[in-house]
């Protein structure tokens, strides 16, 4: 008789699963802690110099066109095991680069402006790079069940990271200074790689493989891959309409802060406060709503409900513009967004192969979602001119309309790649189980 193998020990993989599962949340909270420190800072910049928001994210858009390239050299060459530190450790050195300078320029010079601006565009590649790279590494190191079990939890970790950081600004920045948060960010980028290594560490043995070598490829095939998928290419759609509804409403919010107050400070204070109510909000919305409809409603209808929402949220704010109605909108799309959209975005990638997970991903979280923040900051302009506050509100309607039919289509086109990934894999796996059984010497039971 063929002796039976010893069933798996499911308890064993679970209290792994839990381990795994916290120190990604530690890594997601100490990532975007680091992060939302730095954003009510660069928000006020965009309010301060409100009439260069256009320049400031098609300037973003220049620099992921030089960035994308170098980081595609990069990932062709260096192994992941490698590839994250160093770009975690680059933004690290930056950070101390822009502390030692803003210890130094002081006051509204022509000097402290520029590096205004190049703090802004900073912040905004760091935000995607960092952010893509950490949701990259976890949507391959989770299976596809485990992400729709689990990144909404991971979302919370993030949540959580994106409530502490504001709430350290509106603590420390009187008496701290803005200037001296930056040295929280580094430490917390430190924190952030302990957590990649423990993780990395931990790889199931069916990727190490995957974990030694590089990536390979060319400086653009992220581009090149999503130009002949049409799956990718729809994921690009949905986030572009996405950053439209994103675009109008942050230009409306820069417009009546500078308006409502005088002191930069103050602006700080306002930016921060929309942080940590639309996280609150997400927080609560993750904890108790983000993992049930990922498995019970699916990918796809999560992907329709921040659509629909935006339909009715900028009908509303056409009809009553304000500071407290757009930022009610704001609080109410970042929570949709963290809660909703983003843990279903994530979701998607858990079907592609590695490189897509990498190189593909990379290129549409940098270089299309700041290009399409320019698109829109521009488009904006045009519609500005011959539109009302009003008018700018209700242009946003047609095009969530847009946005909603592109998340079904989305969540099918999900359905069908995971069916087609795991029949191949069904393949793969009955196809060596036959060689196995071929190699089997004769008379063996």
């Amino acid at each position: 008789m063929t002796e039976q193998s010893p069933a798996p020990d499911t308890s064993a993989e679970s209290r792994q699963e839990n381990r795994h599962l916290v120190i990604s949340m530690l890594f997601a909270f100490v990532l975007m802690t680091a992060y939302s420190l730095l954003k009510p800072l660069r928000d006020e910049v965009a309010s301060h110099h409100r009439d260069a928001i256009s320049m400031l994210w098609s300037g973003t858009f220049l620099v992921m066109l030089a960035a994308v390239p170098l980081f595609g050299w990069a990932s062709s060459r260096y192994t992941r095991r490698k590839l994250v530190p160093v770009v975690y450790r680059f933004f690290l050195v930056n950070l101390v680069v822009f502390y030692a300078l803003q210890l130094q320029l002081t006051g509204e010079t022509s000097a402290r402006t520029s590096l205004d601006y190049i703090f802004y565009v900073w912040v905004s590649v760091f935000n995607l790079f960092a952010l893509s790279l950490f949701w990259s590494f976890l949507a391959d190191f989770f299976r596809s069940d485990q992400g729709r079990r689990l990144f909404g939890r991971v979302m919370m970790g993030a949540t959580l990271g994106a409530i502490c950081g504001p709430l350290l600004v509106r603590v420390l920045v009187e008496w701290f200074g803005a200037a001296n948060l930056l040295i929280i960010s580094m430490v917390l980028l430190e924190v952030a790689l302990w957590c990649f290594r423990h993780l990395d560490n931990a790889f199931d043995r069916r990727f190490d493989h995957a974990a030694q070598i590089a990536l390979g490829g060319r400086i653009w095939d992220g581009a090149r891959t999503i130009w002949r998928s049409p799956y990718l290419r729809q994921i690009c759609l949905y986030l572009l309409l996405f950053l439209v509804s994103g675009g109008f409403l942050y230009r409306l919010k820069a417009e009546f802060a500078y308006q409502h107050f005088e002191v930069r400070d103050d602006r700080i204070a306002f930016f921060a406060n929309i942080e940590i109510a639309s996280n609150t909000l997400t927080l609560l919305l993750q904890f108790f709503v983000t993992g049930q409809l990922l498995q019970r409603r699916g990918v796809g209808f999560t992907l329709m409900i921040l659509p629909v929402a935006t339909m009715f949220a900028f009908g509303a704010l056409g009809a009553m513009t304000s500071l407290t109605t757009i930022a009610i909108a704001d609080i109410l799309r970042r929570a949709g967004n963290y809660a909703l959209a983003k843990p279903a975005r994530e979701v998607l990638f858990t079907v592609v192969p590695l490189e897509q997970k990498y190189k593909s991903k990379s290129f549409i979280d940098t270089v299309v979602y700041r290009g399409g923040d320019s698109a829109v900051s521009w488009m904006y302009d045009f519609f500005e001119r011959g539109l009302s506050s009003s008018g700018l509100a209700y242009t946003v309607v047609p095009f969530a309309g847009l946005w909603a039919l592109s998340g079904y289509r989305l969540g099918r086109g999900f359905q069908h790649t995971k069916d087609k990934s795991e029949a191949t894999s069904e393949s793969a796996s009955a196809s060596q189980v036959g060689d196995q059984a071929n190699e089997q010497p004769a008379g063996e039971d």
